[in-house]
């Protein structure tokens, strides 16, 4: 039964497909936009580096290359981060870095912000909104 909706979905007229696809791009674009307001701008680059990409099944919102370190932005390091861990040294008995107080043999991490995902909650009515006028459409 599933297999048959899908190949009755591929089925669908040409011009309706393309209203499908205009909308997914409209509802990708609201996130995007919304992300760049929730990003932090201290630079200017993790703002800069959020991309959309329409795809034949879909889309998706991520970070560029531009900013390599968004995912420890959004996630969060150390203690707030995936593994739980505050940040020790690897190599050496102390951190360092300009202008802490020396020796530093571990920090505690950054806390995670995770925009896109706020992104994507405040967007939740408007692309309702968008997917219920395409309905209305059909």
């Amino acid at each position: 039964m599933f297999e048959a909706r899908i190949a009755d979905i591929l089925e669908l007229p040409t011009s309706w497909r393309q209203q499908v696809r205009r909308t997914i791009l409209f509802a990708l674009q609201a996130i995007e936009s919304l992300a760049v307001e929730e990003a932090p701008h201290r630079t200017g680059n993790l703002v800069n580096a959020i991309q959309v990409e329409q795809t034949a099944t879909g889309g998706r919102i991520f970070v560029g290359p531009g900013a390599p370190y968004a995912r420890f932005v959004h996630e969060g390091t150390g203690l707030f981060g995936p593994r739980r861990q505050p940040i020790r040294p690897r190599v050496k008995r102390a951190l360092f870095w300009e202008g802490a107080r020396h020796p530093v043999a571990q920090v505690r991490g950054a806390r995670p912000n995770p925009f896109m995902d706020r992104a994507a909650e405040r967007a939740r009515p408007e692309i309702v909104a968008l997917f219920r006028r395409l309905g209305g459409e059909v």
